[in-house]
């Protein structure tokens, strides 16, 4: 049977580094049934965003219990200037799980539609050779009758978001590993997870008795899904500096902001409401 397949494709976590400035450039190559397509590429990122539906027209044999399984592959590269290096694949069996679909605006508002739905769930990107877990991805499926593709209209998956401006004080860096280093010069840079901006660096700074003092105060406006799973995460990166300019990472580090987010909300809630209690 004709089907579109759309593949909902929302975030990746802690994918590993394939670059020297301690990030990826990842993007996802969807098969299924000998069709192929590919998400946009985000770059410099662990914890890419893509917010994006991946369309396929696949033609899919009837769906029984005993039947042989159909599914989709999920293979994450790295972009090395137009060069493709692998970091894992993960494979999605689709389920005879049927949801009736009710268009509630257009020209077919009313109708109902039979669709195939995976919802979307997180799936291990493993390494081929090794079998290592190579981070994860967020995605779902749905899978629509070829007839009635144009007629269902393909969601914005960008999640809602409440828009504030997070403070970050950097006070220092300790217990640096300083036998391997040449100039003894470092600086942290800070990037946040899903956005297009560049990563905030701050200014170099001697390593003195294995660490070094920072103490600066970042201001940056982000945008905080409501949804728990796509929260937002800072990346942090450690750099040694050359006395000719070049970095080398030294380290990387993640701050998850699902624990604040969820007492920010509910601190919001209970401006709002007084009588809240506290569960």
């Amino acid at each position: 049977m004709d089907y579109q397949l759309r593949v909902n494709l929302y975030v990746g976590r802690n994918i590993p580094p394939a670059d020297e400035t301690g990030t990826s450039d990842p993007f996802v190559l969807v098969r299924s049934y000998g069709q192929v397509t590919q998400s946009s590429i985000c770059y410099t990122t662990i914890n890419p965003g893509w917010y994006e539906t991946l369309t396929l027209n696949v033609s899919l044999p009837e769906f029984k219990e005993d039947g042989v399984p159909s599914g989709m592959s999920l293979v994450v590269y790295d972009d090395d200037d137009g060069k493709r290096d692998l970091i894992g694949r993960s494979w999605v069996e689709f389920k005879p799980y049927f949801h009736y679909f009710k268009l509630t605006t257009g020209e077919h508002m009313g109708d109902i539609f039979e669709i195939i739905f995976g919802k979307p769930k997180w799936l291990n990107i493993l390494y081929d050779a090794t079998g290592d877990i190579c981070g994860k991805i967020l995605a779902g499926y749905a899978l629509i009758k070829a007839e009635d593709a144009d007629k269902i209209p393909i969601e914005n998956l960008y999640p809602d978001c409440f828009k504030e401006t997070l403070h970050l004080f950097c006070i220092g860096l300790r217990d640096i590993d300083t036998d391997n280093l040449k100039a003894k010069i470092a600086s942290v840079a800070f990037d946040i997870s899903g956005d297009d901006y560049d990563p905030i660096q701050t200014s170099k700074q001697k390593i003195a008795e294995c660490g070094i003092n920072i103490n600066k105060y970042l201001s940056i406006k982000i945008d905080i899904p409501r949804n728990r799973q796509l929260c937002t995460i800072i990346d942090i990166f450690v750099y040694e500096h050359s006395h000719s300019g070049e970095q080398k990472l030294l380290g990387v580090g993640t701050i998850e902001m699902s624990e604040f987010i969820d007492k920010y909300i509910f601190e919001v809630a209970k401006q709002a409401n007084p009588n809240i209690l506290t569960v």
